[in-house]
């Protein structure tokens, strides 16, 4: 389900449409396994921007709340067998609003509130890319976008 708002342009940030999987927390820091006793909840995110994004989400989220989010920034690599990896991000967000869209499905709008600059960047960077289109260079490279991050990535692994 998707709800469209055709009023004047409100946002700071352009979005770009995706899906995502995300988990947040309502309670705190996310743990490395996911316990839905501590209140952690699996989301499908549907834009994203430098600002924040938005989720459909079976838990109705009060406004304004905050939350502990991560997920993964991947996209389909061309053949969609292959993902194009831009990093994991986790932060703080605040819920800005929250729109029903059924008795079972949410659509949140929430805003990064505390996120590394690694995370701000990948972000960024993902959203270039997307905006692009992705071309292909001759060697399959995707020739509007090269990853920025990657060096950042690589220093964290070493």
């Amino acid at each position: 389900m998707d709800v469209e708002y055709n009023g004047p342009e409100r946002r700071q940030f352009k979005r770009v449409r995706t899906s995502l999987n995300v988990m947040f927390s309502t309670e705190g820091p996310l743990e490395i396994s996911i316990k839905n006793e501590r209140g952690e909840f699996a989301a499908t995110m549907v834009d994203i921007c430098e600002g924040g994004f938005s989720i459909l989400t079976g838990v109705k989220l009060d406004v304004p709340s905050l939350i502990w989010i991560k997920f993964t920034l991947l996209r389909p690599n061309g053949n969609k067998v292959s993902y194009e990896f831009f990093g994991l991000v986790e932060c703080l967000g605040e819920v800005r609003d929250t729109i029903s869209l059924s008795d079972t499905c949410y659509r949140a709008g929430i805003a990064f509130m505390q996120i590394e600059d690694e995370c701000r960047k990948a972000i960024e960077h993902f959203i270039q890319c997307v905006e692009s289109g992705g071309a292909r260079d001759k060697n399959g490279e995707n020739a509007n976008c090269k990853h920025k991050c990657e060096k950042e990535i690589n220093k964290k692994a070493s």
